[in-house]
């Protein structure tokens, strides 16, 4: 009705059809996507707590239906046998080429390459040694202050490093 008078009938039909899907679907972007997405970041506890009981609610009304599409979904996967799961393999070898092709490319800077680095690293190291590296500097530290606080009167087992003996 409000491109009839300006167009062939016809060609408003068309003109009608495109600016209510394009209305339509800007409408459900807006509201049903980037509204709540927006207001879920600037308060999420708010948000989470009003909005768990309905999605309880809901998840109880449509379970039958969530049942039945996956049961059919798994039917057609089963006809073309198609795997069920997906399978990932990511190794850290996979994790290191994207890491240091991020590097390369400028993405990551050099700090958080090596933040990167230094977690895989830590797999590859052993809790005793670990252990050892900190008992060690925890050793030095309080035989320092016991050597600096001598005759202060201070009491030494306050310099005690929990596990480790004193030399």
């Amino acid at each position: 009705m409000l491109f009839d008078r300006f167009l062939s009938p016809e060609l408003a039909e068309q003109v009608s059809f495109i600016c209510s899907f394009v209305l339509v679907t800007s409408l459900f972007i807006l509201f049903a996507d980037l509204t709540p997405k927006r207001i879920g970041m600037i308060a999420p506890e708010t948000v989470a707590v009003r909005i768990i009981n309905p999605m309880r609610f809901s998840i109880m009304i449509f379970r039958p239906l969530v049942w039945f599409f996956n049961g059919m979904a798994n039917l057609i996967f089963r006809m073309f046998k198609l795997p069920m799961v997906r399978k990932d393999d990511i190794t850290s070898d996979d994790i290191y080429a994207v890491v240091e092709a991020g590097a390369l490319a400028g993405v990551l800077r050099k700090q958080e390459h090596e933040l990167i680095e230094n977690v895989f690293e830590l797999e590859s190291r052993t809790v005793p040694s670990s252990d050892d590296l900190a008992r060690k500097r925890g050793v030095l530290r309080s035989a320092r202050k016991r050597r600096e606080h001598q005759g202060e009167g201070l009491d030494p087992s306050a310099f005690q490093v929990p596990g480790v003996r004193r030399p």
